[in-house]
């Protein structure tokens, strides 16, 4: 259950793990990525493009396999910074050495940098460079991360945890609530979409003659 995986669309009955075998990685999944509770949809194009361009960065990167000593302390360094990150005093643990998290991920951004703006020149933009240096900026002062603010929201409005997310939810239903509904034409493609959809399903339902377990026993079959 990683937090990122590579993947390949696969054929029908296969697994995930034969299909890489067959033809490699073809996108890769990004599964743990923290939404943002200022954001009405969780994530925003800025961050968007900033993935992007750290995804660029992690491939040109040179990553040697790691040891088991390394890998333990890459374990260890995530698990404390999900707990302590807004410590000042906290530190990462780098081949043995100490590091502040800060001074960690300036230096990853500032190699970042170029590798957003090349990015940019496919459309004569400042689009990822931008991204890139907001999260610069985030790194330089702590207190305008989304934890704090939400932590300074909690103490300027005097409530609680849970009456404070629920405020903000129903921001964001008020949010989508006031927008237009797409005009006719757009609800139309919208709503056929859908009924191919339940066709389709009812279709395949209707060609089924297999049990459960005979579908299992013909898919591992088939890794075989």
């Amino acid at each position: 259950y990683s937090p990122i995986r590579p993947k390949r669309v696969i054929r029908p009955g296969e697994r995930p793990t034969a299909a890489l075998r067959r033809g490699g990685v073809e996108y890769v999944e990004i599964r743990a990525l923290d939404t943002n509770l200022f954001d009405p949809c969780g994530i925003n194009q800025n961050t968007m493009r900033f993935i992007e361009a750290f995804l660029v960065y992690c491939l040109l990167k040179d990553s040697p396999e790691l040891d088991g000593a390394e890998l333990e302390e890459t374990k260890t360094n995530q698990a404390a910074t999900a707990r302590r990150g807004r410590d000042p005093g906290f530190r990462l643990q780098r081949d043995g050495d100490e590091i502040t998290l800060a001074d960690w991920a300036s230096e990853i951004l500032d190699e970042m940098v170029g590798i957003a703006e090349f990015i940019d020149q496919g459309d004569g933009s400042d689009c990822y460079g931008q991204a890139v240096r907001a999260m610069q900026q985030l790194v330089a002062d702590p207190a305008t991360t989304p934890s704090a603010r939400i932590l300074d929201d909690l103490e300027q409005q005097g409530v609680g945890f849970f009456d404070y997310t629920m405020g903000v939810a129903k921001n964001h239903r008020d949010y989508f609530a006031s927008l237009e509904l797409p005009d006719g034409d757009r609800m139309g493609v919208f709503e056929e979409e859908a009924r191919a959809s339940l066709d389709k399903q009812r279709e395949i339902e209707a060609a089924d003659d297999l049990s459960f377990d005979e579908y299992l026993e013909r898919y591992f079959a088939k890794q075989q």
